[in-house]
C-alpha cells in the first residue's frame, strides 16, 4: 500500500522550485484563513483563495495536496459540520461556524504544505518555526495589555490582584475583538509545546536569549489567565512526558517485572496525593461552585444530547435548547456545554465524535519513532483534549482555527508504518464500517428504531419551534404552541411511531407530555409524563415537568415531593439544578385563566421552601 512521507516531500519540492513560487500556495491558505478569522461572516468567498493555491500547487508540483493519515476522518469531520450546520434551526450562527471549521482544515493544509525553509536576503528560514516561536507570547502580550484588568478586580485568584492593579494602569485600548481569559489559557498552553519545539529547533545562540524571555511571556499569559482547566491540562501532559522519560532511561533496562512494580507503586502514589490534594487544598466558593457546576451541567447536557444523539441539534441549537426542553425556562441559559466532546456530540451527532476519536487513535499511532516535533505536538493534541474535559476554547467560536494544528506537525513527519500494523486506509475504512454496522443495528432492533424516531421527532420540534420563538415576541414557549403558528404534528407523529414501537421510550413520553401540557391536554400529558419519569426519574425535566402536572390538578404533596431535590434524587449536585423560575409557570396558567392551576404551583413551592 502506498504511503506518502510528507517531510520529505515537502524539502524535495522546496529544493526543486523557486523559494517564492513554493510559499505561495501555503500564503494564500493562510491570507484565506485569517479572512475568515476576522470575517466569519466571509462565507464561502475566501475559497477563491483556496482555489488559487491548489491552481498554483498543481502548476509547480503536478499535485492537488499532500496526502495525509489525518484525511479520512478530517473529511468524515467536515461532513459532520456540514450536517450540523443544514440541520441548525439558526442559520445566522450555523453557517459561519461551519466556515470556522474550513478555515480550521484550510489551516492543517496550509501547516502540512508549507515548505521547510525558504530563502529571504540570502538568510535561510523556517516559517513554521518562526510561528510557532511568536504566536503564543504575542497572543500572550494581546491579552495582558488590552484585557479590562479593573473589571477582574476579585475574581478568580485575588492573590492576583496587585498584577491585575499594575496590568489596569498600562492598559491599551487596540481595535478587534477581546479573547475570554479561559480561551487565553487554552491557547497558551497547547501552544507552549510547539513554541519550546520551535527555540530548540532553532540553530543560532542569539535566539536562545530570545527563548527565555519569550517562553517566560507565555507563562505570564497563562499564570494571569486564571484558567484553571488549561493548568490542569498542561501539568497532566508535562507530568505524563516526565513520567515516560523516566520510564524509558530507567525502568526499561532494568526487566518488565521492575517496570511493573514501579509504575504500580507510581500508580499508588498517584492516587494518594491526588487524595490529599482533594482533602486539604483550600477551595474557595468560586472554586466548589466551578466543580460542582461542571458536574451538573455536564449530566443535564447529557441529557439533552441522548434526545438527538445520532444527528445532533446542530450548530447555534444548545442555548435555547437546553432552556427549552432541559431546564424548562424561557429564555437562554448558557452558551454551551462546557466539555468538548459533548458540544461535538450536540452539534455534529454521533459521527462528530468518531472523527474526533478516529483523530486521536491516528496521532498516537504516528508518534514514533519520537522527535521533537513529534513529541511536541502530541503534548499539545493532549493538552487540547484534557482542557476539552472541561471547556471548549478549540471548539466554540474561533478557537477552533487552532484545533487541528498539532495534527498538522505531525503530518509533516509522517513516515511509513511497520506492514504489521493497520494501514491509515484500513483504519478509516475498519473505524466507518463499525459505525455503520452500529447504526444499522439501532435501526433494526425496535428500541433502536424507537431512538431513531425519537432523534427525528426531537430534532423537528427544534427545528419547528425555535426557529421562531423570540423573547419578548413570546413570552414564553406554551404561548408559541398554543398560537397555531407553528405546525408541530410531524414531531408528534414521530414520537408517538416510536412510542408504537417501544413504549417505554422515555424520550417520547416527555416531549409529548411536555406539548400537550401547553395545550392544556392535561390528562394526556400527566400519564406520558408519569410513564417518562417511571423510565428515568433522575431526568430533571422529567421531575419538572410532571410535578407541574400534579400541582395544577391540586396534589400539591406529590408535586413538592418532585420539587424538593435537596432531598430528591437529584441530590446536592450543582448549582445547575437549583430551583428555576417557577414564577413564569405560575404567570403562565394566570395568562390563559387558570388561577386554580396558577395557585396550585404556588403552594407547591411554598411546600419545597418551606420544608
Amino acid at each position: 500500500m502506498k504511503r506518502v512521507m510528507v517531510g520529505a516531500t515537502n524539502r524535495s519540492e522546496a529544493s526543486s522550485t523557486p523559494n517564492l513560487v513554493s510559499v505561495l500556495p501555503a500564503a494564500f491558505l493562510t491570507l484565506a484563513v485569517l479572512l475568515w478569522y476576522v470575517r466569519p461572516v466571509l462565507g464561502p468567498w475566501p475559497l477563491t483563495l483556496v482555489a488559487a493555491a491548489v491552481a498554483i500547487r498543481v502548476l509547480t508540483t503536478g499535485s492537488f495536496f499532500t496526502l495525509t493519515p489525518f484525511d479520512p476522518p478530517l473529511l468524515l469531520f467536515l461532513a459532520t459540520a456540514a450536517l450540523g450546520a443544514a440541520i441548525s434551526y439558526n442559520a445566522a450562527i450555523a453557517w459561519p461556524k461551519f466556515w470556522a471549521i474550513v478555515s480550521a482544515l484550510v489551516l492543517f493544509r496550509a501547516v502540512v504544505d508549507v515548505p521547510e525553509r525558504i530563502e529571504i536576503g540570502g538568510r535561510s528560514l523556517s516559517p513554521l518555526w518562526l510561528i510557532f516561536a511568536l504566536l503564543p507570547s504575542v497572543i500572550a502580550l494581546h491579552f495582558l495589555f488590552t484585557s479590562d484588568w479593573s473589571q477582574m478586580m476579585g475574581s478568580k485568584m485575588a492573590v492576583l490582584d496587585p498584577l491585575r492593579r499594575w496590568l489596569a494602569i498600562l492598559h491599551v485600548d487596540l481595535p478587534g475583538h477581546l479573547m475570554h481569559p479561559n480561551v487565553v489559557g487554552g491557547f497558551i498552553a497547547a501552544l507552549l509545546p510547539l513554541q519550546i519545539a520551535a527555540f530548540l529547533s532553532m540553530s543560532a545562540k542569539h535566539w536562545r536569549w530570545v527563548a527565555i524571555p519569550m517562553v517566560a511571556l507565555s507563562l505570564a499569559g497563562l499564570v494571569m489567565s486564571t484558567s484553571r482547566g488549561a493548568w490542569i491540562a498542561l501539568a497532566a501532559v508535562t507530568g505524563l512526558c516526565l513520567l515516560w522519560r523516566w520510564d524509558r532511561r530507567l525502568l526499561r533496562p532494568r526487566g518488565r517485572n521492575y517496570r511493573l512494580i514501579a509504575w504500580g507503586g507510581m500508580a499508588v502514589l498517584i492516587l494518594l496525593a491526588s487524595g490529599l490534594a482533594i482533602t486539604l487544598m483550600p477551595c474557595d466558593l468560586d472554586c466548589q461552585s466551578a466543580i460542582d457546576g461542571r458536574l451538573g451541567l455536564w449530566r443535564l447536557s447529557l441529557d439533552l444530547a441522548l434526545d438527538t444523539p445520532f444527528t445532533g441539534i446542530g450548530f447555534g441549537g444548545y442555548e435555547m435548547a437546553f432552556s427549552s426542553y432541559v431546564m424548562l425556562l424561557h429564555v437562554g441559559y448558557l452558551q454551551h456545554a462546557h466539555d468538548m466532546y459533548l458540544q461535538v456530540w450536540l452539534e455534529q451527532g454521533l459521527l462528530g465524535l468518531v472523527a474526533l476519536a478516529w483523530m486521536a487513535v491516528i496521532a498516537l499511532r504516528l508518534a514514533r519513532p519520537l522527535t521533537r516535533w513529534r513529541v511536541a505536538a502530541l503534548a499539545s493534541f493532549g493538552i487540547m483534549l484534557i482542557h476539552g474535559i472541561v471547556d471548549i476554547p478549540f471548539y466554540g467560536g474561533r478557537g477552533v482555527l487552532l484545533l487541528f494544528v498539532p495534527m498538522a506537525v505531525m503530518a509533516r513527519e509522517f513516515e511509513p508504518l511497520a506492514e504489521a500494523h493497520i494501514a491509515p486506509r484500513d483504519l478509516a475504512l475498519v473505524v466507518v464500517t463499525g459505525t455503520l454496522l452500529l447504526l444499522a443495528v439501532l435501526a433494526v432492533l425496535p428500541g433502536g428504531k424507537a431512538m431513531w424516531q425519537t432523534n427525528l421527532g426531537a430534532l423537528a420540534q427544534t427545528q419547528t419551534e425555535l426557529a421562531t420563538y423570540r423573547w419578548p415576541q413570546w413570552p414564553i414557549q406554551d404561548a408559541l404552541r398554543r398560537s397555531g403558528e407553528i405546525d408541530l404534528s410531524p414531531a408528534i407523529a414521530r414520537y408517538e411511531y416510536a412510542l408504537a414501537l417501544d413504549p417505554s421510550n422515555a424520550v417520547a413520553h416527555r416531549r409529548l407530555g411536555q406539548i400537550q401540557l401547553s395545550m392544556g391536554q392535561y390528562d394526556n400529558a400527566c400519564l406520558h409524563l408519569q410513564a417518562a419519569y417511571a423510565t428515568a426519574p433522575d431526568h430533571i425535566a422529567n421531575r419538572l415537568l410532571l410535578g407541574e402536572c400534579y400541582a395544577i390538578k391540586g396534589e400539591i404533596e406529590q408535586a413538592a415531593a418532585l420539587w424538593g431535590w435537596e432531598s430528591g434524587n437529584l441530590g446536592r449536585e450543582s448549582h445547575w439544578t437549583k430551583q428555576p423560575s417557577f414564577s413564569n409557570r405560575a404567570w403562565w396558567y394566570d395568562h390563559i385563566g387558570e388561577a386554580e392551576a396558577a395557585a396550585g404551583i404556588v403552594q407547591a413551592v411554598e411546600v419545597v421552601g418551606g420544608s
